[in-house]
């Protein structure tokens, strides 16, 4: 991760007259944020002793849930308490942060779904999806029945927020033609300023060392990630707590903790690393541990399940038969080589398809890699 802490245990031996300074005030964090965070480093650092400087705040809120599309529509409901409250004078004081990239897709989905501003930079892959559909209808006349298909058919929140805004298009008064390349730059400036410099950000541990806002979601806080399954060696391990630390420090008045139950058909559960903030008597009461448990038995999706599931939802949307979209026969070539980028991706599809549809396929062989 950049640096090895036995430079600093090792230094005082290595140089003489080197002087070490403890300095134990926590300027940042509350003393509910500081309180979790130091029972989480205490698996490694038993003797820690640090104190916060800053006054009380709203107590740290833990809480489960089923997989992480539950978990992302959760992530916007924690943000949305946390700003009628009147705590976010904008939204750039709310942060998100998660483990691994895979996990910013459906969080960034879910909170423009609700209405959250978003400062990514790059907007959502279903985002720029929907819209290119869109884009494809050459008059006024097919971008208003496009609206009128998703707003019919379609269950996806990002694709019936494109709609919605299509219809704010259309009610504007635009010289000049009207059809889905016009809407299309439009959208990309419109869209662009819902990702503005004012929105929540969502980036991982290690993209936010050495930052601090506000309010902090630290999100999958559970097995597999808290700590990541990679980290095998001891010191690997201890080293994945000092970067849950700094992510759970990042907070100086709301700090909220989120978990999966299951992620892509896998049981996972709360990280043993929060054991100690659940059973601390600095918890607060209202802290929320129940987990939305699921009445049948999760079912382990396939690559090529997950690539006809799309496929379906786009030939719905702009009324094409699926095999229009793409043949069973590239689809399980690519279900079968899991494609890394778009030039490999060409091989299969040709250059004008991969470039078109490929962002939504390598965003599904992605995360069904994780899986693997």
């Amino acid at each position: 991760n950049g640096s090895d802490k036995k430079l600093f245990d090792e230094l005082p031996e290595k140089i003489r007259g080197t002087t070490v300074l403890h300095l134990p005030n926590n300027y940042r964090c509350s003393p509910q944020i500081l309180t979790a965070a130091t029972a989480v480093a205490q698996h490694v650092e038993h003797n820690l002793d640090v104190r916060a400087m800053r006054p009380e705040s709203e107590p740290v809120v833990a809480k489960g849930y089923s997989d992480p599309e539950s978990e992302a529509v959760g992530i916007s409901s924690m943000l949305w308490s946390y700003a009628r409250r009147g705590g976010a004078n904008s939204w750039k004081s709310c942060a998100v942060l998660v483990r691994t990239n895979i996990q910013v897709e459906v969080i960034v989905d879910a909170l423009v779904a609700s209405n959250i501003p978003v400062r990514t930079s790059r907007p959502p892959t279903e985002l720029t999806s929907a819209i290119s559909d869109a884009a494809q209808s050459t008059s006024r006349n097919g971008l208003a029945t496009w609206v009128t298909d998703v707003l019919t058919e379609s269950s996806s929140e990002i694709q019936r927020w494109v709609a919605e805004q299509l219809q704010i298009f259309l009610k504007l008064d635009h010289p000049g033609a009207i059809d889905g390349r016009t809407f299309a730059s439009w959208m990309r400036t419109n869209a662009s300023d819902q990702r503005s410099t004012e929105g929540v950000e969502v980036l991982t541990f290690h993209s936010a060392k050495g930052r601090e806002w506000d309010c902090v979601v630290v999100a999958g806080a559970e097995v597999g990630l808290l700590p990541h399954a990679s980290a095998i060696t001891k010191d690997q391990q201890d080293e994945e707590v000092r970067l849950t630390y700094v992510a759970l420090t990042r907070a100086s008045q709301q700090l909220f903790i989120s978990w999966c139950e299951t992620r892509k058909g896998r049981t996972t559960g709360r990280s043993a690393l929060l054991s100690n903030i659940m059973n601390s008597t600095d918890t607060p009461n209202e802290t929320s541990t129940a987990v939305p448990k699921r009445e049948s038995r999760v079912k382990v999706v396939s690559l090529e399940d997950e690539l006809r599931n799309w496929r379906s939802r786009r030939a719905r949307v702009i009324k094409q038969l699926p095999s229009a979209v793409l043949g069973d026969h590239e689809l399980r070539l690519i279900a079968r080589q899991k494609p890394a980028n778009i030039d490999e991706l060409g091989k299969i599809l040709g250059p004008m398809t991969a470039k078109q549809i490929g962002p939504d396929l390598l965003s599904i062989i992605a995360q069904a890699s994780v899986t693997v």
